[in-house]
């Protein structure tokens, strides 16, 4: 027999003695949801404290079976060359990068949606376009692409534009000196 299960997530890392569900409350999961899949994704350690508020069943899937059953299915990497002619064909830059890393230098044309934001946006995010999701290293990239996998969108992630900079052609980067 199933049961429906209420659980809280609470932003922090502590005692649970120390938190103050009123104050920290964050999100409420309910049977079938998923968390802590963002700290698997950019293997870093997990954000939130979590609280059932009746007794219940958490499931537990292992780092190796999330990462070949969830991960690699979800995300799609693409290379700097095709993501170039995915975006002269229609898809859209995602840099997901904090807005002052987006100012200092960013992809000409690149929407700027923080990582922590990601969620918010979904509303915003237009489902019939492609996205190319980046960020210095690829790991906030990876985690922004994996949660709009899950809500339906086409999204790619770019390796890192750290990575890619030597590549990147001084035509599509944007400088700090176009913003002022």
């Amino acid at each position: 027999m199933a049961h429906e299960l209420d659980i809280n997530v609470l932003a922090g890392i502590g005692p649970i003695s120390s938190f103050r569900p009123a104050q920290l409350f964050e999100a409420e999961q309910k049977a079938g949801d998923a968390f802590g899949e963002e700290a698997l994704i950019s293997d870093a350690r997990c954000n939130a404290t979590i609280l059932m508020k009746s007794n219940g069943v958490l499931l537990r899937l292992g780092r190796e079976d999330f990462l070949a059953l969830l991960k690699e299915p979800l995300l799609h990497k693409i290379k700097y060359g095709d993501a170039v002619q995915a975006v002269e064909q229609g898809a859209v830059w995602l840099d997901v990068r904090y807005p002052t890393e987006y100012r200092f230098d960013s992809l000409r044309g690149a929407m700027n949606v923080p990582l922590n934001d990601i969620r918010n946006a979904m509303g915003v995010l237009d489902r019939s376009r492609k996205y190319i999701a980046y960020c210095q290293s690829g790991r906030r990239s990876a985690v922004a692409a994996f949660i709009m996998a899950q809500a339906g969108h086409d999204v790619h992630v770019l390796d890192g534009v750290g990575r890619c900079r030597d590549r990147c052609s001084s035509s599509l980067m944007r400088k700090t000196k176009e913003r002022e």
